[in-house]
């Protein structure tokens, strides 16, 4: 019964995890759309491979716990405790991700694409860039910087 019980904390951490990750992707990208009939699928998507795969890490987490445990460790079937702790770890491994898709964010638009873009177009608008950059949904949120940058090598 211990072990069900830190199976449904580990699927609300993973619920919570998940959130987070979906309101990080909708913050950072203010050119998705948000229409159900666009959206809904990059929910699903998003969401379904996220609460899986976050639900296995939180288990393993868990059942380590429990393994290097000096005292038995039997959660209650939801337990702030351990949803706070396996919240916290999320959060950390979210910014870890961030800072880890800030240092390589050239890969959202590469320099044979920005390159190509410039080559036709060398005074390209902000729509023409959104045209490039379409397809790629970047977690680091520097659309506007790489915009930028894309104007500053057109001469603009």
């Amino acid at each position: 019964m211990r072990y069900l019980r830190m199976l449904s904390n580990s699927m609300a951490a993973a619920a919570l995890a998940t959130a987070y990750v979906v309101a990080l992707v909708l913050h950072l990208n203010p050119n998705l759309p948000l229409h159900p009939s666009r959206f809904a699928p990059l929910l699903a998507t998003v969401g379904l491979y996220y609460v899986v795969h976050l639900t296995v890490i939180c288990y393993i987490l868990l059942v380590l716990w429990q393994l290097l445990a000096r005292e038995v460790f039997s959660p209650a079937w939801i337990s702030v405790d351990v949803l706070t702790w396996l919240s916290a770890m999320a959060a950390a491994a979210g910014a870890a991700l961030m800072w880890r898709n800030l240092v390589t964010f050239s890969l959202v638009l590469d320099d044979a694409t920005a390159t190509a873009l410039l080559a036709s177009n060398p005074r390209p608008t902000d729509s023409d860039i959104d045209d490039a950059m379409s397809g790629n949904i970047c977690r680091c949120g520097t659309y506007l910087r790489i915009r930028a940058a894309i104007k500053q090598a057109g001469g603009q």
